[in-house]
């Protein structure tokens, strides 16, 4: 059966394989205040967040989840099995791209696009910045000259620094955060 786990590994393993590769992958990365958890982020110039619905998944909640991938990343794609296809091709937004994973007559998992992925309209700057950390988004504001107070929430932070940045420079403060995070957990 094709399940979270099985498709998770093959995901990574074509990410990493596409040129240009990702600077790094992260899976488990909870936004929105952790009311949804992205399955796998690829980190390119943007994040780019992949959905997983196995086989024996309730692909609905996907409307749902829409609502704050949406908000969050620049582009999103479903990863899905046959039996979800149809489903997934009517009702995902049309700017989501679609991997249909397959087992092979050999018995290893296939991916291919059954459509691209196009740029999110509904991207928010601040919904993105709200899947760092307060300390992190501090950091950010006084590198940008903007001053805080340790009372503010990570709400206000985040709304201030989206009205002081470009949507390019936000996904670049998202990246360079996201990536040092990674590389300090790994050192330790």
């Amino acid at each position: 059966m094709l399940n979270d786990n099985n498709i998770r590994v093959r995901l990574i393993d074509f990410l990493t394989t596409k040129r240009p590769a990702p600077l790094s992958i992260i899976e488990e990365l909870h936004i929105e205040n952790g009311r949804a958890i992205a399955d796998v982020v690829a980190i390119h110039n943007n994040l780019h967040c992949y959905e997983i619905k196995g086989e024996s998944d309730s692909i609905k909640r996907i409307k749902t989840q829409a609502n704050f991938y949406n908000k969050s990343f620049s582009k999103v794609t479903l990863v899905t099995t046959k039996n979800h296809l149809s489903w997934a091709i009517k009702n995902s937004p049309s700017f989501w791209g679609i991997l249909l994973v397959e087992h092979t007559s050999n018995g290893s998992i296939s991916l291919k696009y059954v459509r691209k992925t196009n740029n999110n309209p509904y991207f928010s700057k601040e919904a993105s910045l709200m899947m760092l950390w307060k300390e992190e988004l501090i950091n950010i504001a006084s590198d940008i000259k903007i001053k805080t107070r340790s009372s503010y929430t990570r709400s206000e932070l985040a709304n201030l620094i989206s009205c002081s940045l470009s949507k390019e420079k936000i996904l670049e403060v998202i990246r360079i955060t996201i990536l040092t995070r990674k590389s300090l957990r790994k050192a330790i």
